[in-house]
């Protein structure tokens, strides 16, 4: 079973598989496809590198990270970085159940250099869990323990990055009876605020598995500077001139090495 998405990068694409592989636990794979060509690369094998994944690979500096269901030394899952150049995996780490949540979903997300995630089980409820884990140093935190009624329970898919916060869904939980799972806010910062937005039911909808909420921002994107010229060029400076776009900000790229006496390229 193929899981997650394929993504993209130097021109080939990457994905995991949950099933099939030398011990049937989930592989890593290439696919070339101006030539159509498939390259297994890694097989998940239980206790040394994970099992099972649910979920995408997430590139950061030119690696892949991502999660397995089960396997480690603990059998709760694990945390992997694997560079596609020289296909090295290493193990960064295993999840344990009450200190780091058990059995994650979904896809490590990027902020601020660290990676968000979530856990089916585990925490201090074994509802799941919400974490962070640095790749430079590989502290991990668990930052929100789900409880059921408050907060949801039993997360099946990722968290949604917007404007500096977290959202996601719960798969379980709820206040109102039902108990088909929440949508949640969650805020990274050293505040931790988690705030519960939405308690799903039997008729507008429950139980949301194996996907992530979508963000849409319906701007319309601003018109470029047009003529832009340059004048009083000098071996330090220059003045920079142009017709105004509709944005409210302006970037301007130098041709590394440029001596300022000719225009930018």
């Amino acid at each position: 079973y193929l899981v997650g998405s394929l993504l993209n990068n130097i021109g080939l694409f990457f994905g995991l598989t949950r099933f099939g592989g030398a011990i049937d636990k989930g592989v890593i794979f290439e696919w070339n496809p101006f030539t159509s060509v498939y390259y297994k690369k890694v097989d998940f094998s239980g206790t040394a590198n994970g099992g099972y994944p649910y979920g995408d690979l997430s590139l950061f500096n030119g690696r892949f990270y991502g999660m397995t269901y089960s396997g480690g030394i603990n059998n709760k899952g694990v945390i992997f970085e694997w560079d596609p150049i020289l296909n090295n995996f290493d193990k960064r780490i295993d999840f344990n159940t009450y200190q780091k949540g058990a059995n994650p979903y979904g896809k490590l997300s990027v902020f601020n250099g660290k990676f968000f995630g979530v856990t089916y089980n585990g925490g201090f409820y074994d509802y799941g869990a919400i974490f962070e884990w640095d790749p430079s140093t590989n502290i991990f935190i668990k930052r929100i323990d789900f409880n059921y009624i408050e907060k949801g329970a039993h997360p099946r898919g990722s968290i949604a990055l917007n404007d500096g916060k977290f959202y996601g869904m719960t798969s379980e939980g709820t206040s109102d009876g039902f108990g088909v799972g929440v949508i949640f806010e969650w805020d990274p910062s050293a505040v931790n605020t988690y705030t519960k937005l939405h308690d799903f039911n039997i008729i507008n909808g429950c139980w949301p598995r194996y996907t992530q909420l979508a963000v849409y921002n319906d701007s319309t994107a601003a018109a470029q500077a047009t003529n832009i010229y340059f004048t009083d060029l000098q071996n330090t400076s220059m003045n920079i001139n142009w017709v105004d776009g509709s944005g409210e900000k302006r970037a301007v790229f130098i041709k590394q090495g440029s001596d300022g006496t000719a225009a930018p390229v």
